[in-house]
Parts: C-alpha cells; sequence; structure tokens
C-alpha cells in the first residue's frame, strides 16, 4: 500500500497547501522522517527551477518503508528546504498551511 502526499509551496505568498491521502494529523511524521532518509546524500548542483508555485510529491510504500519523491524544483536541495520549511511552519500551528 503507498500513502501519498502532495505539498504545493506558493513562493510569492509563502504559503503551502497540503492534500493525499496521509490523514492531516500523520503529515508531520511521514514528512520528518522523509527528511530523515536525506541527512548525508550531500547537496544537488543543479539549477532549481525559478518558479513562483513549486509541487512536491511524497510517496511512501508501507511494505517496506521506501519513499519516493517527484519534484518541479529542479533541485534536490530545495526540495529538502521546502519540505524542511513547511515542518516548522506544521509545527508552529502556522495558517500558511492549509490541509
Amino acid at each position: 500500500m503507498t500513502i501519498t502526499s502532495t505539498i504545493t509551496y506558493n513562493l510569492k505568498e509563502d504559503s503551502y497547501a497540503v492534500s493525499g491521502s496521509v490523514k492531516k494529523e500523520q503529515v508531520q511524521e511521514v514528512l520528518e522522517e522523509w527528511l530523515r532518509t536525506q541527512i548525508g546524500l550531500g547537496s544537488d548542483e543543479s539549477r532549481p527551477n525559478e518558479k513562483d508555485i513549486y509541487t512536491i510529491t511524497i510517496k511512501l510504500e508501507l511494505n517496506g518503508d521506501i519513499f519516493s519523491v517527484e519534484s518541479d524544483t529542479g533541485n534536490k536541495s530545495l526540495t529538502t528546504g521546502i519540505i524542511l520549511a513547511l515542518v516548522k511552519e506544521i509545527k508552529a500551528g502556522s495558517d500558511k498551511v492549509t490541509f
């Protein structure tokens, strides 16, 4: 079984919309676990795409706890930074995040 969380980050408004099959109360936990998998992977020297709105989809295959990511950022470090900032906003109970 695979669960998904799609994050839409609006750069100009500095806001996040989260959708998908991950329950609202579990989004933070899933994203934090994905962030842990990124530790030690090094930096991405790819030039990031310059956009006003970025979309990132994180999938978790529950049989084996395997993550996969689809992102239009063009740069893995930018993707990680957006997710890290989102987790901080969720922890803070920010109104910048909608579910």
